[in-house]
C-alpha cells in the first residue's frame, strides 16, 4: 500500500467510515459509470475556417453548456482506446457564445495553449478531431473529424462542420456558409 493510499485508509478510520462499505460503494458506482458510459454531454458544435490571411481558425458554440478548452487529437483509428494530441487550447472564463481562435497562435484572444499546433503537426494520411469542451468534461462538442485535404476546401467565407442525418444518424462533413455557422449549432 502506498504512503497516499495508507493516508487515506488512516483518514476514512479518522472519520468513522467502515472500509467494507467504502469499498463496496466505490465498485458499484464504478459498475455504474461502466453500464451508463458517463461520457459528456454533447452540447454545441465546432468547425474549421479560416482568417482572411488563410490561417486556420477554430469555431465552437455551444447550446446549454459552456466551453473552457478545445483540442486537436490524432485519431486513425475510431476504435482505438486512445488518441494521440495535437494542440490544445484552455479558457480561464468558460462561454457559450460563439467561440474563435487562431489554431496556429500560442494563445489568442482569452485562449492560451499549452501544446500550439505547429506547420508540421497535421500531416497528409492521418485523420484528425477537433473538439471544444466545458465544465470538465461535463460538456463536448458534436466533434469534427477532418483531414489535411478536407482543409483545402474552406476559405474565410466556408465553415468546415459535421453533418449528422437525422434519419440515419450517420455524420459526415458539409461546408458551410460561415454566417451560418452560429444559427446551425443549436437547431434540431
Amino acid at each position: 500500500m502506498s504512503g497516499a493510499d495508507a493516508d487515506n485508509v488512516r483518514m476514512m478510520r479518522r472519520l468513522g467510515l467502515p472500509l467494507g462499505r467504502v469499498a463496496s460503494g466505490c465498485l458499484c458506482l464504478a459498475l455504474l459509470g461502466a453500464v451508463t458510459g458517463c461520457s459528456p454531454i454533447l452540447d454545441g458544435r465546432t468547425g474549421i475556417t479560416r482568417d482572411v490571411a488563410g490561417n486556420l481558425v477554430g469555431l465552437a458554440k455551444a447550446c446549454e453548456g459552456e466551453y473552457d478548452g478545445a483540442g486537436i487529437y490524432q485519431d486513425d483509428d475510431p476504435n482505438a482506446q486512445t488518441m494521440v494530441h495535437v494542440a490544445e487550447w484552455s479558457r480561464q472564463n468558460p462561454s457559450a457564445a460563439l467561440l474563435t481562435w487562431t489554431l496556429e497562435d500560442e494563445g489568442a484572444d482569452a485562449w492560451t495553449t499549452s501544446e500550439p499546433l505547429t506547420a508540421s503537426a497535421l500531416t497528409s494520411g492521418h485523420t484528425y478531431v477537433l473538439d471544444a469542451f466545458g465544465d470538465l468534461q461535463k460538456w463536448s462538442a458534436d466533434e469534427l473529424r477532418f483531414t489535411v485535404e478536407d482543409l483545402t476546401a474552406i476559405t474565410a467565407d466556408t465553415v468546415l462542420v459535421t453533418k449528422t442525418d437525422p434519419k440515419t444518424g450517420a455524420s459526415g462533413q458539409a461546408i458551410i456558409p460561415r454566417d451560418q455557422f452560429p444559427a446551425s449549432v443549436c437547431t434540431p
